[in-house]
């Protein structure tokens, strides 16, 4: 009889390990019908979050199709980023199939099965690029009426996923985390606005600041605790803690303007921050929190030395963090970019003297009876340095069609070194000027008409000096080139 129920026991003991070991498995298959990409980028939710810069890539083959399988004990998101942009909720052991049609500027994203309702409204709600742009149309409100605002459009948001629960289309602890998220997204969106609304305060009276505006910014960074297993999980979480770690400083009984502007003249901004971060975050979310920093500065391709020894610490405080294989690059290629300071500029690159250049159409004069491709950039413009890998492979087109190539810097005179490094860092064979500021003023008109002047921008300029084509990107003035 003991034998017997030892047998037993045993047996229970091993089905239940297995149960342990067997997660349930959510598979998500797309299918891409238009113009079919090589590879999407997907944010893995095992990564324990979906902080847009913790990408990992997702194989598409020659027929547009995909597949993403994972196991997954807890609902979570997924997070698809270029060439789709979308956020997908998903349950725990369940599967999800999207089809994506893109052609140009147009994108459609559907769904099918029995969530497509569920996946289509949560596509629906509102999902900026920044929380600061949707912060930009409160600033000039009440503190109380903004609260009034947010609160309104969460609670209708959160009406929506609670009938989706109620006919059992997601699960109570997808229900959860989704709820969870937009009262992160709507938090955020109130501490961006009560920043905006301390800067004003605190410039306009010199030092002082309302109690309604510190009250209203307390109760915005507070209203989801750190502590909090889900917060992580969110969408929004990175924007939510920096709200949370600016409210910390800017309230802090030695906080001065000049301090900060001191830390950005001494190059140790970066470090400021991060110290801040490591006095007021613990855990889970002091890691997140540091590396999610360390890859958005170190991704705005400012090259900041400052950022090699933080990111050493970081590695050194968090040996076997999931996060460093994504900011290793980045930091990586700050290190080749300082040593490319060094060296000396190639032979086919010609640097003109900016002094007695003060037009575009003086700039021109060498290039008569020459066909011009003009690249207009700015060491400071990460868009600019991305696009320098598509400019070099228009280099067999531009010679084929006897193009020359010109460099057009907006930088001012406190970068000329980051502009001059850069020009090394990326070989931009070409001729090269950094613009003056009747050069400069002369080029905002050219392409916007004394606006704004938004980088990077290529001009194909005809033989006779005239321009031919503005574009935004460098395969279009290689696509004209083709064509006429």
């Amino acid at each position: 009889m003991q034998k017997s129920l030892l047998a037993f026991a045993i047996l229970c003991f091993t089905m239940l390990s297995c149960l342990q070991r067997q997660a349930p498995k959510v598979t998500v298959t797309g299918e891409f019908t238009g113009e079919i990409p090589n590879q999407v980028f997907v944010v893995n939710p095992l990564v324990n979050s979906v902080y847009w810069g913790f990408a990992d890539t997702l194989e598409v083959d020659s027929l547009g199709r995909f597949q993403l399988d994972f196991d997954n004990y807890k609902p979570s998101f997924v997070k698809f980023l270029n060439p789709i942009y979308k956020t997908i909720a998903v349950d725990a052991g369940q599967q999800y199939a999207i089809n994506i049609y893109k052609q140009n500027d147009s994108l459609s994203f559907t769904f099918t099965g029995k969530t497509s309702a569920f996946q289509q409204f949560w596509q629906s709600l509102p999902n900026p690029g920044h929380p600061q742009l949707a912060a930009m149309q409160y600033r000039a409100v009440k503190p109380y009426k903004v609260r009034l605002l947010l609160d309104s459009l969460l609670a209708h948001e959160v009406n929506g996923l609670t009938q989706f629960y109620n006919d059992k289309v997601i699960s109570k602890d997808l229900l959860n985390l989704c709820v969870l998220d937009r009262t992160v997204y709507y938090s955020t969106i109130a501490g961006t606005v009560a920043a905006f609304m301390f800067m004003d305060e605190y410039v306009a009276s010199g030092g002082a600041v309302s109690d309604s505006t510190l009250e209203f910014w307390e109760s915005a960074v507070t209203a989801v605790p750190l502590s909090d297993s889900l917060l992580l999980k969110s969408a929004w979480a990175y924007y939510y803690i920096e709200s949370y770690l600016t409210y910390k400083n800017r309230i802090a009984s030695n906080f001065s303007w000049d301090t900060l502007k001191q830390a950005r003249a001494e190059g140790t901004y970066h470090t400021y921050l991060l110290n801040q971060a490591q006095e007021h975050l613990t855990g889970a979310v002091l890691e997140f929190y540091n590396a999610a920093y360390l890859f958005s500065a170190s991704n705005q391709k400012r090259f900041e030395a400052e950022l090699i020894p933080l990111f050493e610490r970081y590695k050194n405080q968090y040996p076997n963090s999931s996060y460093t294989k994504y900011i290793e690059p980045l930091v990586a290629d700050i290190v080749l970019y300082k040593q490319s300071s060094l060296k000396r500029l190639s032979a086919e690159v010609f640097i003109l003297d900016n002094d007695s250049i003060n037009s575009f159409a003086a700039l021109l004069k060498p290039f008569r009876g020459k066909k011009v491709f003009v690249d207009v950039w700015a060491s400071w413009c990460s868009s600019c340095l991305d696009d320098f890998s598509g400019v070099q492979l228009c280099n067999e087109a531009l010679r084929k069609h006897a193009v020359e190539m010109l460099y057009i810097s907006v930088d001012d005179d406190k970068r000329a070194d980051q502009w001059l490094a850069a020009v090394k860092h990326y070989n931009l064979n070409g001729v090269h000027v950094r613009a003056n500021s009747n050069l400069h003023t002369d080029l905002r008109w050219l392409l916007s008409q004394n606006q704004g002047l938004v980088i990077p921008q290529y001009i194909l300029v005809a033989q006779d000096g005239n321009v031919l084509f503005i574009a935004d990107s460098p395969k279009h003035i290689i696509t004209y080139l083709e064509n006429n």
